[in-house]
């Protein structure tokens, strides 16, 4: 069962990847004009964004609720710098999300495979010895702490949007340091 939720948790991580990936060719800055001053937005279709700001107060607060990446808003960083001039860190950014997801899969059917909930019972039961229930937790333990990291690295690709602009509601620190400082990144 647990299988079942691991791969429905990622289908929509799959489904957002892949329309990222698609869409990097037509991204495009688009500048918003409210009261006088430009507010530059990425968007993949201003048609769309234009209709739905449209439907809005058409204000920065409106703006900031349909969750837009604004280029150097608040301090913020120039977003189509990343995303659109120099391209290639975002897309090895969506492409190692990818990566990441299908050693995750294999890992967790080698799991299923060799600690799966029947056998650890089995062999608990039949007093194997060279078999400890403790495993079986550490190693689920273990994959749920990878599951997050995952998350917790590319959740950009979890909550962000692509319509009607790029962006998301929220950001944990590693994809907000990836838009502020890419060189600053170091793993220790």
């Amino acid at each position: 069962m647990l299988i079942f939720y691991i791969f429905v948790y990622y289908f929509f991580f799959l489904k957002a990847n892949i329309n990222f990936l698609s869409a990097q060719s037509s991204l495009q800055t688009y500048n918003v004009t409210i009261a006088t001053t430009n507010y530059p937005i990425i968007t993949q279709d201003t048609q769309a964004f234009q209709t739905q700001f449209n439907k809005t107060a058409r204000s920065v607060a409106a703006l900031n609720s349909l969750n837009c990446l604004i280029d150097g808003y608040n301090n913020n960083p120039v977003y189509s710098d990343f995303l659109i001039n120099q391209s290639s860190g975002w897309v090895f950014f969506m492409v190692a999300s990818l990566i990441s997801f299908v050693i995750i899969m294999l890992i967790k059917a080698w799991q299923t495979y060799a600690f799966d909930l029947t056998k650890a019972i089995y062999n608990w039961d039949h007093g194997v010895n060279n078999f400890n229930i403790t495993n079986y937790i550490v190693y689920n333990l273990s994959f749920c702490c990878l599951i997050y990291g995952h998350y917790y690295l590319f959740n950009m690709m979890f909550t962000g949007q692509l319509s009607p602009c790029i962006g998301s509601q929220y950001y944990y620190e590693s994809t907000s340091s990836l838009f502020n400082n890419r060189q600053k990144v170091i793993m220790n």
